[in-house]
C-alpha cells in the first residue's frame, strides 16, 4: 500500500542520493594556478546546479504525489504523479530548466521533454569544452614548471620540502579530470537512454571525452616526471 509516508520516504532518497554522490572542491588561490581555480570553480558550479535539480525533483515528488492523494487516487496515481513531480521538479531546480504548463497535453509535455534533453545536452557540451580548455593550460603548466623544478633541485636552488610544495594541486588535478572522466560517460549514457534522437549531441559528447583523456594522459606523463624522492604525482 502507497502512504504518505513511503511517497515522502522515496522522494527525500531522491534529494540524498543525488546530492550526496557530488561534493565541491576547496580551492586556493594562493596555491594555484587560474586554470586550476578555474577547473575548480566549474566543477563547483555544476555540482551545485545537480543539487538543485535534486532538491527540485524531492519537492516535485512531494507535491505530485501529495496531490493524488488528495484527489482520492489509488497507489498507482500516487506513484505516476510523484514521478511526473519529480520531473517537473527537477526542470524547476536546473539553472537552465523550464516549468511543464501543468495542463498541457501530451504532445506538449513530450515537446517540453525534447527541449529539456536538448538544453541539458548542450549545457554538458558547453562545461566538458570548458574542462578540457582549463586542462590544456595546466598540461602546458606542469611541463613547463616541473622542467624548471627538476632544474632548480638538481642544483639544489629548492629542498624537497620545497619541490612538493610546489607540488600541492597536482593530485587534486588528476582527480578532478578523472572523476569528470566518469562524469561524462553517465552524461552519455543518459542522453542515448533518454529516447530523443542526439545522435549529434552523443558523437560531441564522446569527442569532448576523447579529448579530456587526451588532456589528463597529458597530465600524468608531464607529473611522472618528478623525481621519485620528492613523490609520486601521477
Amino acid at each position: 500500500m502507497i502512504t504518505w509516508k513511503s511517497t515522502i520516504l522515496a522522494s527525500t532518497m531522491v534529494v540524498v542520493l543525488a546530492t550526496s554522490s557530488c561534493s565541491t572542491v576547496a580551492i586556493d588561490p594562493d596555491t594555484m594556478s587560474p586554470a586550476e581555480v578555474a577547473l575548480r570553480q566549474e566543477q563547483n558550479e555544476r555540482v551545485r546546479i545537480m543539487q538543485g535539480v535534486a532538491t527540485g525533483a524531492g519537492i516535485g515528488a512531494l507535491i505530485g504525489g501529495g496531490l493524488a492523494a488528495v484527489m482520492g487516487g489509488d497507489g498507482d496515481d500516487i506513484l505516476k504523479m510523484a514521478a511526473l513531480g519529480a520531473v517537473a521538479g527537477g526542470m524547476a531546480g536546473g539553472a537552465d530548466a523550464n516549468r511543464v504548463n501543468s495542463g498541457a497535453g501530451a504532445q506538449a509535455a513530450e515537446q517540453q521533454r525534447y527541449k529539456q534533453v536538448i538544453a541539458n545536452a548542450n549545457n554538458n557540451i558547453a562545461y566538458y569544452k570548458g574542462v578540457n580548455r582549463n586542462a590544456s593550460t595546466i598540461v602546458r603548466d606542469a611541463n613547463r614548471d616541473v622542467s624548471k623544478f627538476n632544474a632548480q633541485y638538481k642544483s639544489g636552488a629548492i629542498s624537497k620540502s620545497d619541490y612538493r610544495s610546489k607540488m600541492a594541486s597536482a593530485r587534486g588535478n588528476v582527480r578532478i579530470l578523472d572523476g569528470n572522466l566518469n562524469k561524462i560517460d553517465t552524461d552519455i549514457n543518459d542522453l542515448q537512454n533518454s529516447g530523443v534522437n542526439v545522435s549529434s549531441k552523443v558523437n560531441t559528447l564522446k569527442a569532448q571525452k576523447r579529448a579530456l583523456e587526451r588532456e589528463r594522459d597529458a597530465l600524468v606523463k608531464a607529473y611522472s616526471r618528478v623525481p621519485s624522492d620528492v613523490g609520486n604525482y601521477s
